[in-house]
């Protein structure tokens, strides 16, 4: 028996969120309430603030999804609810309210994992069909950078992970350090797009590793590193200009033009002279101008997305996925999407010149170094700064049209992934992808003809470390 309406309540971090799905992919009805505006006065998530919020929230909430769908409690087959990773306070609000409306109505519970619930997403968004299997899933949010291979439902495999900060979390970390409020991936995104994303050259961190793991710590601290350092070159700028001018001379005071314009000029990673002109801009009290800010705010952004686009490209072809899912927060980044559908159209196109070469290699006709995707150079940025802008991303597709030189004796395995990017409704918190995680995996963690599994469900605890590829046991 499968239950097929099932109530679900989302509670992991700042939101507070129900949803009634029915059959994993027709939402009935969703509702969600955030705290985020007073947490911006704090400049970060609160969990005390957070878990007293959703006390408040949690009963209006309910009450809307049953509202807007016109259901009743006799009309929900389960309950399912978030029970990690998150924050223990906020986990137990919605724990408890589950346990509690499971025992009350006699209702199955279906314990769901956050990170499980992301890749769900997918199965939701009635703009494209689902993913098919196997399928490579980033989740990018503000606590979580991870890669999972998925096979089938239920067959997860984490195959890399952040070893320090989440994408998301550089993102607020960086905003802080240019002055900018919380969240900071919404408003670095918006700067980024009148910034110059080649003005500054931070580091890609594990880009070229061979696993496929992440690291955004040492990114975040060069880019507040260079802030210091413009500030204090703009700083400087503005007491050399009140000193000079101050100087009496025979024809009054010094004029600009007279003055070694490369004595304070800031250090560059760039050759452009139009981003070497504006970077001249100085303010008093050393603060940074808007153009620096959003200079550094592209420059940043594009850094740590190629790290996300090649290293999701380089599993992707390990493991000859079929798709390649993109969710949580950080996948609402429109130059995100971007870079995705560039390095797979680019790969699209080697890939259909090495079937092209495997067919003539299997009639014995050419040879198959011949036809490797033409590198002038092993040095990704050599390549990127021949074609006058850097482009690790499309770099990251060749290689791995690279990778599959070694399959071409069976073109039938080379493919070009689908793309999956639910839209932001979807990928940011919400409890409608607890639903449909918990539709296609109930069966994992529930078995209704169990009687002792019901007892054990309702002493259930939150988990606030749970990782993506554990259960509730």
């Amino acid at each position: 028996m499968r239950f097929k309406t099932i109530l679900a309540i989302e509670t992991s971090c700042d939101e507070t969120a129900a949803a009634i799905v029915k059959n994993g992919v027709k939402i009935l009805s969703s509702s969600v309430a955030t705290s985020l505006d007073i947490q911006k006065k704090y400049g970060g998530i609160v969990p005390e603030v957070a878990a007293r919020k959703q006390v408040e929230f949690m009963i209006p909430v309910l009450k809307d999804v049953f509202k807007k769908s016109d259901l009743t409690q006799d009309d929900i087959d389960a309950i399912a609810v978030t029970i990690g990773p998150g924050l223990m306070g906020s986990l137990l609000i919605g724990v408890e309210t589950a346990k509690t409306l499971s025992y009350i109505w006699e209702k199955p519970l279906i314990p769901t994992n956050h990170l499980v619930g992301h890749i769900y997403s997918a199965w939701l968004d009635k703009s494209e069909k689902a993913p098919d299997f196997p399928l490579i899933a980033l989740i990018a949010s503000g606590g979580h950078t991870d890669l999972v291979l998925m096979k089938g439902h239920g067959q997860i495999q984490k195959i890399g992970q952040t070893k320090d900060d989440a994408v998301g979390e550089a993102f607020d970390k960086v905003a802080r350090i240019l002055g900018l409020e919380y969240p900071g991936g919404p408003i670095i995104e918006k700067l980024a797009r009148e910034g110059n994303p080649n003005a500054f050259d931070f580091p890609r961190p594990m880009i070229n590793t061979p696993n496929f793991d992440f690291s955004f710590s040492g990114l975040k601290t060069a880019v507040l590193y260079k802030v210091k350092e413009l500030k204090s070159y703009e700083l400087r700028v503005s007491e050399s200009d009140s000193v000079i001018a101050s100087l009496p001379t025979a024809g009054g005071t010094i004029q600009d033009d007279k003055r070694s314009p490369r004595r304070f000029a800031p250090r560059d990673d760039t050759q452009d002279p139009n981003v070497i002109a504006s970077h001249k801009v100085a303010r008093q009290s050393g603060r940074l101008s808007k153009k620096l800010i959003s200079d550094i705010s592209a420059s940043f952004q594009q850094a740590a997305f190629e790290v996300l686009v090649k290293k999701t490209l380089k599993a992707a072809t390990e493991y000859n996925a079929k798709s390649i899912l993109v969710t949580g927060g950080v996948a609402a980044n429109q130059r995100l999407k971007e870079m995705f559908k560039q390095a797979l159209s680019e790969h699209a196109r080697v890939i259909a010149s090495q079937l092209a070469a495997g067919e003539a290699i299997q009639d014995g006709k050419r040879s198959p170094r011949r036809f490797a995707p033409r590198d002038d150079t092993q040095d990704p940025n050599v390549i990127a700064k021949s074609e006058g802008v850097q482009r690790p991303h499309v770099i990251a597709s060749h290689e791995m049209a690279r990778q599959s030189n070694s399959q071409l004796s069976n073109s039938s395995t080379l493919q070009r992934p689908s793309l999956h990017i639910p839209p932001l409704s979807l990928a940011t918190d919400n409890a409608t992808y607890i639903a449909a995680a918990a539709y296609f995996n109930q069966e994992k963690y529930l078995d209704p003809n169990n009687k002792n599994q019901l007892g054990k469900l309702l002493n259930l605890q939150p988990n606030p470390n749970l990782k993506v590829e554990e259960s509730w046991q």
